[in-house]
């Protein structure tokens, strides 16, 4: 009954609630307070649920145990999600790069799609340890520690403020929906990450995209960069910070509380 009437009460109200950061991207506010009496910036979401950052993460294939072998910065963290499709040969590409690279990752790949990789692509990385391929990892866990230094992504929003949390560059392959917009705001307004071509993932691209992120100037640029919104972030969740007043703005106007 309590969920009927906020339900109603928002949807008969001028009210935004959104997922983000209240000057993550002024432009946006600006244009959202313009069109909404009642506009609630209160991401990110996930950071709200307490009880299950208490509980331990599920680490079914030892993801975290093999990240902490690594030095700081060092490993690039590869998922993208599980509704894009990946032709076969982005796929094969995206293999080729990882391993033509000297950059040591962790992939995120459901199993039918591991069977699309290049022949014994998997068996050279088991046995030379550079690479880990798994059906599942946990995420949010994963990109906080600190052997994560990038992360390959579609940039679902999701994804890009989990990302921002762990302070982990982005290396984006957007595919839809506001993926794309969100890989040009990466790449070219808050400059903390890299987008491949046009064409998607190709073996140069990906070798060219990890030079860049973790050997070169530009990298440690976006490093900064990327500490800079982790602060901002984290600090709107803490005492008096922006999510957290918004949140009980918002909880005024639907209960009156």
């Amino acid at each position: 009954m309590i969920c009927d009437r906020m339900a109603r009460r928002l949807l008969d109200s001028d009210v935004l609630v959104s997922n983000t950061i209240q000057g993550l991207d002024p432009i946006l506010d600006s244009y959202f307070q313009d069109k909404f009496s009642n506009y609630f910036p209160v991401g990110p979401f996930y950071l709200f649920n307490y009880s299950s950052q208490n509980e331990p993460p599920t680490d079914t294939y030892g993801c975290l145990s093999w990240l902490d072998q690594h030095d700081q910065t060092t490993v690039a963290y590869v998922s993208l999600g599980t509704i894009a499709f990946v032709l076969p040969s982005e796929l094969a590409a995206l293999a080729k790069g990882l391993e033509a690279s000297d950059v040591p990752f962790l992939w995120s790949l459901k199993e039918e799609a591991q069977n699309l990789l290049p022949s014994g692509f998997i068996d050279r990385m088991n046995e030379t340890g550079k690479g880990k391929i798994v059906p599942w990892t946990p995420q949010t866990t994963v990109l906080k520690l600190p052997a994560v230094g990038a992360f390959v992504s579609h940039c679902g929003w999701n994804s890009v403020l989990e990302s921002i949390v762990g302070g982990v560059l982005l290396v984006c392959r957007p595919f839809f929906g506001d993926q794309t917009i969100n890989a040009r705001s990466i790449s070219f307004v808050w400059k903390f990450g890299v987008s491949m071509d046009e064409e998607g993932f190709t073996e140069k691209g990906v070798v060219r995209a990890f030079d860049k992120v973790f050997k070169r100037d530009e990298g440690k640029n976006m490093r900064n960069k990327v500490h800079e919104l982790q602060e901002m972030v984290i600090a709107s969740v803490g005492e008096n910070g922006s999510s957290r007043e918004n949140l009980k703005r918002l909880l005024k106007n639907v209960c009156g509380c």
